[in-house]
């Protein structure tokens, strides 16, 4: 059983994490237990070929990372978690404007977690949607990591993807009391102005 002041302090230091993400740039942040983050077999799946163009291009997404399997072993590392969204216009969603918003998206994701390490959280893991290769590395030829199993060019920046995972980011939004809109290329921006990216970090 979770040591209360310990318990206390966890809720603490993630409160101060929601604002942290805040202030770097995410629209919301909420505090979520790691045993509510749901995750499928599934979903992992459609991060396969031919349905994700960006399947195997980068280590931070399938078949390069642990899915669903990996993640469940994680959750009973962690009680809490943080998760947090930036609320993005579709037609942004839609254009390779997009790119620019996921690397906030990592960007934010990078700073909560290293402030929960620098608290002494030194497990924290963070996730974001999104595929490294095609925000931080589209101009290069390769990357280093999957093509010569060298080192990342970002390895402070750039997160497993979430869908790799399995993450149920919906059922999260439901839980965290948000609504998310399902963008798709045939998504019409004046029947769905808005749309969401995710991010989320295991604490403590």
């Amino acid at each position: 059983m979770q040591n209360p002041s310990a318990g206390a302090a966890c809720h603490g230091l993630l409160e101060r994490l929601a604002r942290v993400a805040c202030r770097q740039g995410a629209s919301h942040a909420a505090v979520v237990a790691a045993a509510d983050i749901r995750v499928d077999e599934e979903l992992a799946s459609l991060c396969r070929a031919p349905d994700c163009d960006c399947y195997g291009l980068g280590a931070s997404c399938p078949p390069h990372v642990g899915g669903p399997e990996e993640f469940r072993r994680l959750q009973k590392r962690f009680a809490w978690a943080l998760f947090l969204k930036i609320d993005v216009p579709t037609e942004i969603l839609l254009s390779e404007e997009r790119l620019a918003v996921y690397g906030l998206l990592h960007e934010i994701v990078s700073t909560v977690r290293q402030a929960a390490v620098d608290a002494g959280c030194g497990d924290a893991r963070g996730f974001a949607g999104g595929s490294c290769r095609k925000i931080f590395c589209r101009d290069r030829p390769d990357c280093p990591v999957v093509d010569r199993g060298g080192p990342c060019r970002h390895p402070r920046r750039a997160h497993p993807s979430m869908s790799g995972y399995g993450i149920d980011v919906f059922r999260l939004m439901e839980t965290a009391g948000w609504h998310m809109e399902r963008i798709t290329k045939a998504t019409a921006p004046e029947s769905v102005p808005m749309g969401s990216v995710a991010g989320l970090v295991l604490v403590c």
